[in-house]
């Protein structure tokens, strides 16, 4: 098959071709077909369900050094992810299989005593059964959505200078063109080439890479928006559009010495995919899934477009962290982990200065590099408390930001973890 001709950006595209049905393998369908036909097929399911770890893990904390101990209860689904945050060296001291909803109630009910952390990552089993009292919901991931103006120059003119300027250079710099295909050759080599070798790339061990046959099956309702320099496809995304909808799935970039001398490929292709959603007159451009960090590097990337936070409404896959003490690790991982949690208020930023007080000017800073669209309150807890200027700060300021003080807090681990109903503000009376 031969590729397409490379279009302008703007010229509109509606995404009405379907993928041939020949790139689903018939193995695919004998296999499912196998899997419907299987007896045992309720019980497997079933043990996928409850079919859950028990690990006790202890460490170097990866920021303060200090031993860390974590009992982790669940699938393993985010288990790499979590612990690159939380240790630089650890060892893994027991792992038991937990195989009834029963024995994992008991499980969560009584968390180990010596253990300064219990993360449960059961999906929906677990955020039901996890008691609330000092334990923080987050999500396992966030969507990040664009509400598009009426055309394209209300778009463009919402974005930053900075941000429009630089994705316009490098589009003239580089003569970028965009082209569209629905070809089933151009989804595999976009699957190895593009998608797999970028996740690789940027997040290594942490990289949760779809498998194909769910892939092709997400490309049959979707298109390729493929960003090209001479001719050569460099980067590419996979859309689909649901009404006035479009939602961009996967993307990414060509590796290799041939696309080393380009740069700007992945602001170009952000560029041109919104450029094409307000041609499209679509209202909302999802951008895609990102991990619950307001320190992530791709929440940050999309938040320069105007992107907004926002969670599931169904927590069936949130992780639960319990904290059983607050000490110097468990401060110092909630300081570099700047998690985004469950509030009944809606996303709340869970911050913390672990080893100095906190300043005026620390949180003028962190609201003013950090700050999100769609975090609707961001809670600041400080073991060494803070400082006049800071609680005169958030007095007047009038941003969304709450002072925890936990120097002299009974159980500052609930102190923290509260509900923004809850939190005081240091300088207000019980």
């Amino acid at each position: 098959m031969t590729d397409p001709a490379p279009v302008h950006p703007l010229e509109p595209f509606d995404g009405s071709g379907k993928t041939p049905r020949s790139i689903r393998p018939a193995k695919r369908l004998q296999e499912a077909a196998k899997a419907l036909a299987d007896p045992f097929r309720p019980r497997r399911a079933f043990e996928n369900l409850f079919g859950n770890h028990v690990l006790q893990i202890d460490g170097k904390e990866v920021a303060s050094g200090h031993n860390l101990s974590l009992r982790y209860i669940g699938s393993g689904r985010n288990l790499t992810w979590l612990v690159n945050r939380l240790y630089d060296s650890f060892e893994v001291i027991s792992k038991v299989r937990v195989r009834s909803p029963l024995a994992l109630r008991r499980t969560i009910g009584v968390p180990s005593p010596e253990g300064d952390l219990l993360i449960v990552d059961a999906g929906w089993s677990g955020a039901c059964l996890m008691p609330s009292d000092s334990a923080l919901h987050v999500p396992s991931w966030v969507r990040q959505r664009l509400r598009l103006g009426r055309d394209w120059p209300a778009v463009e003119a919402s974005f930053a200078r900075e941000t429009r300027n630089k994705a316009e250079r490098y589009l003239r710099k580089y003569g970028y063109t965009c082209s569209f295909s629905t070809g089933s050759r151009d989804f595999f080599i976009f699957y190895h080439k593009f998608y797999r070798p970028t996740l690789k790339r940027r997040f290594a061990g942490e990289a949760i890479v779809v498998p194909l046959d769910r892939f092709l099956a997400q490309c049959q309702h979707g298109y390729l928006l493929q960003l090209r320099h001479e001719g050569e496809v460099r980067a590419a995304a996979l859309l689909q559009r649901s009404g006035r909808r479009l939602v961009s799935l996967w993307g990414g970039e060509l590796t290799g010495d041939e696309s080393a001398h380009l740069k700007g490929l992945a602001d170009v292709l952000d560029y041109c995919i919104i450029r094409h959603a307000a041609q499209m007159r679509c209202r909302t451009l999802d951008l895609g899934p990102s991990r619950p960090r307001l320190f992530d590097g791709v929440l940050q990337h999309k938040k320069k477009w105007g992107a907004k936070v926002g969670f599931a409404w169904a927590p069936n896959s949130d992780l639960i962290l319990r904290l059983l003490r607050m000490n110097v690790p468990i401060a110092s991982f909630l300081g570099n982990a700047g998690l985004l949690v469950r509030d009944p208020v809606g996303p709340v930023a869970k911050l913390m200065f672990a080893d100095r007080t906190c300043t005026a000017a620390d949180l003028d800073h962190l609201y003013t590099r950090y700050a999100a669209d769609g975090v609707v309150r961001y809670d600041v807890g400080s073991v060494a408390g803070f400082s006049d200027d800071a609680q005169q700060w958030a007095r007047n300021d009038g941003r969304p930001v709450r002072l925890i003080d936990l120097a002299a807090s009974a159980r500052p681990e609930s102190e923290f973890c509260g509900s923004g109903v809850a939190a005081r503000r240091p300088n207000e009376q019980p």
